[in-house]
């Protein structure tokens, strides 16, 4: 019985050692690939954030450059304005003439028009560069270079600035060259491994479904360049910031405006102006400034075509072109940044005195337009007899129609705006995504990153000390002979892969008493509320077609078609837990 006891307890020290040996190897391997999936999410989160951070940021310059047009229509507002000024200026001049030469009312109406002739220079040397004005044409040439280098350059600058901000994040997660983000995370983890030297032992390849999900939350042109395709959306926020209404910038006289209309403050001016005389000066006045392909209409044909006379805001016309945008917004393009001002006088002249009435309006009009867009003008009337204007130096015939104006307002070139369009290439986001058929399941296109993360065994250039490996050499005559290795019917110990997804989502505040419900708002590049957060990768996908995107990034990027079986067959059992 001696060494019976001995062969036992080799034989048993044998089977405890491969336990132990067995037990730290699947707790290696449990730990390596909990490690894979850290990484994973790590990986899949930081994807994430680094979009929400370039969306707020493209949101923020976009509230920028909503209020750097709306300079630009405040300006143009101005400048209109201005015009308009001078037309009455002009009209109260006229009148104050009419009256010297009556004598009438026992007033000198001579320092009451010295006056009025002052205000109209010093008008004029406001927005004209000095010694530019010859008395016939509506020059205002510091005011529209401010309009088109100042403003306009800037919006250009912001938009450009938004495109580039949106390329440096594609090329941070999936460049053409070089290694994505995900890599990168993969390549700081790899340092403090055994195997750091080794590329393959932990890595991450191609991200297709990231790179989809990233294009096509943003808007494109035709070639694929990340721009909006119409800039309905901004344009209407722009205006909203113009006014309560639509379009109308309201600086016509309602009863809300009252005192703080322009035609108020018209009154005000002039009368304090010719003060104290005992004329009084009554203005209505009419004002709006807009972004748009055509300007204001009149009965027959359009007022910067015709160039006579402006024409009260017509409300009708405004509420079918306010219409005409919501049902064919895909055909609007802005192609000016029009303004007009208009108003009738009437002039009340002490017991005594005869004043004609003027049977006009006067006028102020203002377009800025796309540099292949001859409409561009700038011109004021006084309400009768004579118009103001910027005539064109090739023509100076007797009809209106002949003249083209030189164009000082006209908007730098914008390469990127396509055509005519004058509206800055911002980045915007794709509302198709929120018009399909399925835009709940979709998560109305809020870009999901698909991160997958490899270990490849075979690339270990060191044995694990715990690894048995089962190889033999069978030999015959004392000669080599075939090598028998365990580890090739084993082929999920070669390489192991854990995927991850996040999302970067539109985050709506709460509903409720008291709280800010912005609960329906759908996701857009206007506000700056993108967030992120890990989700599973069928967040977007119906029930029926769960694990699309993962067993598609198995078979055609990672090469795992024994992997994708395995994950289709556990689906079809009832299985729900998508990596």
């Amino acid at each position: 019985m001696r060494g019976q006891t001995l062969v036992l307890f080799a034989l048993t020290l044998l089977l405890l050692t491969l336990m132990v040996v067995m037990t730290i190897g699947i707790g290696a391997r449990i730990h390596e690939r909990q490690e894979q999936q850290i990484v994973a999410d790590a990986a899949a989160y930081s994807q994430a954030v680094l979009t929400a951070r370039t969306f707020n940021s493209i949101s923020s310059m976009n509230r920028v450059l909503v209020a750097q047009m709306a300079s630009i229509a405040a300006a143009q507002s101005l400048l209109s304005w201005a015009g308009f000024y001078h037309g009455v200026l002009n009209q109260a001049r006229d009148v104050l003439t009419a009256l010297e030469s009556q004598r009438c009312g026992g007033v000198d109406w001579s320092d009451a028009k010295a006056k009025i002739c002052y205000e109209d220079n010093r008008l004029i040397e406001i927005f004209e560069p000095p010694g530019s004005y010859e008395g016939i044409e509506g020059r205002d040439v510091l005011s529209a270079d401010y309009i088109r280098r100042d403003l306009y350059r800037t919006a250009l600058l912001i938009a450009e600035h938004q495109r580039l901000l949106y390329d440096n994040m594609m090329d941070e997660i999936v460049p053409a060259k070089g290694p994505t983000l995900a890599q990168r995370i993969a390549d700081g983890v790899r340092r403090g491994s055994p195997w750091r030297s080794s590329p393959q032992e932990l890595y991450s390849t191609g991200q297709r479904i990231t790179q989809r999900e990233l294009e096509d939350v943003v808007a494109r042109d035709a070639q694929g360049r990340p721009r909006q395709t119409h800039p309905r959306d901004m344009v209407q926020v722009t205006m909203a910031t113009r006014g309560v209404e639509a379009f109308p910038s309201s600086r016509e006289w309602t009863r809300e405006t009252d005192a703080m209309s322009a035609a108020r403050f018209v009154e005000r001016r002039i009368n304090k102006v010719i003060d104290p005389t005992p004329l009084t000066i009554q203005i209505s006045h009419y004002g709006t400034s807009y972004f748009s392909d055509e300007g204001p209409r009149r009965g027959v044909g359009t007022a910067e075509t015709e160039g006579l006379d402006g024409q009260p805001l017509n409300r009708p016309l405004w509420n079918r072109y306010y219409d005409r945008i919501h049902d064919a917004p895909e055909k609007w393009r802005p192609t000016g940044a029009w303004a007009q001002d208009s108003g009738t006088f009437t002039f009340v002249a002490p017991p005594g005195c005869k004043v004609s009435q003027p049977t006009e309006d006067a006028f102020g009009y203002l377009v800025s337009t796309h540099r292949d867009d001859n409409r561009d003008n700038h011109m004021w009337r006084r309400g009768q007899d004579f118009d103001y204007r910027e005539w064109g130096t090739s023509s100076r015939g007797t009809t209106p129609r002949q003249y083209w104006p030189d164009r000082r307002h006209t908007f730098v070139d914008d390469p990127d705006s396509g055509g005519v369009n004058i509206w800055p290439a911002f980045v915007d986001y794709n509302a198709a995504n929120l018009n399909t058929n399925r835009p709940r399941a979709n998560v109305w296109g809020q870009p999901k990153s698909l991160v997958n993360i490899q270990r490849n065994y075979a690339a270990r250039t060191t044995q694990d000390p715990w690894e048995l490996r089962l190889r033999f050499n069978f030999s015959r005559d004392g000669q080599p002979g075939t090598l028998f290795d365990m580890r090739d019917e084993r082929p999920g110990l070669r390489r192991a892969t854990a995927i991850a997804a996040g999302l970067t989502y539109y985050h709506r505040g709460p509903a409720g008493p008291g709280r800010k419900d912005h609960s329906r708002e759908p996701p857009n590049f206007l506000n700056p509320f993108w967030r992120a957060t890990l989700v599973a990768s069928d967040v977007d996908e119906r029930y029926a077609d769960r694990g699309t995107d993962v067993m598609r990034t198995l078979r055609r990027d990672l090469n795992e078609p024994d992997q994708a079986r395995a994950l289709d067959l556990l689906l079809r059992e009832g299985f729900e837990a998508v990596p």
